[in-house]
């Protein structure tokens, strides 16, 4: 003899969300792609450039952490970085100066 023993059955009740929680979502879920667009094309180009500062990547051989030896190098001996910020404090000093001189005497 078969005897065979059912089971209820169990189904997921999904809870009633309110209007205002609707709305949120569908909000959300309007502007996701700019959010994924963002994250992909502005953060991860960003973290991937930091951690390549920290290696010896030349673009064709493996990379090798190297830590902070690629900062030190640059702020004690690249000469043309020193130049280069002199010349932009210049720049920025100078027209800051020249913005202030132009805009008191309205001209």
């Amino acid at each position: 003899m078969d005897v065979q023993t059912k089971t209820p059955s169990r189904s997921i009740v999904m809870p009633r969300l309110s209007r205002r929680a609707k709305q949120d979502f569908e909000g959300w879920l309007f502007i996701s792609p700019v959010v994924v667009g963002v994250l992909a094309f502005y953060f991860v180009p960003i973290l991937v450039s930091l951690y390549t500062s920290f290696t010896n990547a030349d673009g064709l051989t493996q990379r090798d952490w190297i830590g902070l030896f690629n900062y030190d190098r640059l702020l004690t001996r690249d000469d043309a970085f020193r130049e280069t910020i002199t010349n932009t404090l210049y720049y920025v000093l100078g027209q800051g100066a020249i913005h202030i001189r132009v805009r008191r005497e309205g001209i």
